[in-house]
């Protein structure tokens, strides 16, 4: 069996962590900020906690309430839901962001990785390219040794997910996909369509959203027979 077989059969054969909205809300009330604001997004928008943490802040539509999510050249890839609990919050945090980053600009560092797919067309020091949630302290480029601030890394995060975890003595440990698994199994238990939910999770195909599908109760899902159209 090749490594992409198998790797298949685990996702189909894997049974998710699933959090109640209760355990959810207390979660997300253990996190200290910034986590707490990556978790509402990963709960709120079913986000990859590697697709958070590489969000630009111009993939924020505030207007439109929804989240760009771009792939490894730069390109959009997929679009999804901005929740609104996270709106506020986002753009004071948002503004904290951008008065660190003059700071930067003002001793002549500011600059930013950008996507080789778009190197170029844009600028590094363009805020719009900057990391939404940006790592505290500069690190030194490879090429060049130029100063740049790169974004919060994953292992911090988790760490901090699994610290709040740990706090709230849930009956099964779970991990950052938690946020993401419990998005996909409470949208389908509030009756939307599966479809819809593998749209949301941006999935190659329909047999990974199935796996959330074993969560969900018959008497759950708003069928209406033909025959009770109106």
């Amino acid at each position: 069996m090749d490594a992409i077989s198998y790797q298949k059969i685990r996702q189909l054969n894997r049974r998710p962590v699933i959090y109640s909205q209760d355990d959810i809300a207390e979660l997300l009330e253990k996190l200290k900020y910034p986590y707490s604001l990556i978790g509402g997004l990963l709960y709120g928008a079913g986000l990859r906690l590697r697709d958070c943490l590489r969000l630009r802040v111009q993939d924020i539509d505030f207007a439109a309430h929804a989240i760009t999510l771009r792939d490894h050249r730069g390109y959009v890839r997929h679009s999804t839901l901005l929740p609104l609990q996270v709106r506020e919050a986002l753009v004071c945090h948002q503004t904290e962001v951008q008065k660190r980053h003059q700071t930067d600009l003002d001793a002549g560092f500011g600059e930013v990785y950008l996507p080789h797919g778009i190197i170029g067309d844009a600028c590094g020091f363009d805020w719009e390219w900057q990391y939404v949630f940006p790592s505290p302290r500069r690190s030194l480029c490879a090429a060049g040794g130029t100063g740049r601030r790169h974004h919060l890394s994953e292992t911090t995060v988790r760490k901090a997910f699994d610290e709040a975890i740990r706090q709230c003595n849930l009956p099964i440990a779970g991990t950052s996909n938690v946020f993401r698994d419990s998005f996909a199994v409470h949208l389908l238990q509030e009756g939307h369509d599966i479809h819809t939910v593998h749209h949301l999770l941006d999935h190659k195909s329909i047999e990974t959203t199935m796996v959330y599908m074993q969560f969900v109760e018959t008497e759950q899902l708003t069928l209406v027979s033909p025959l009770d159209f109106e």
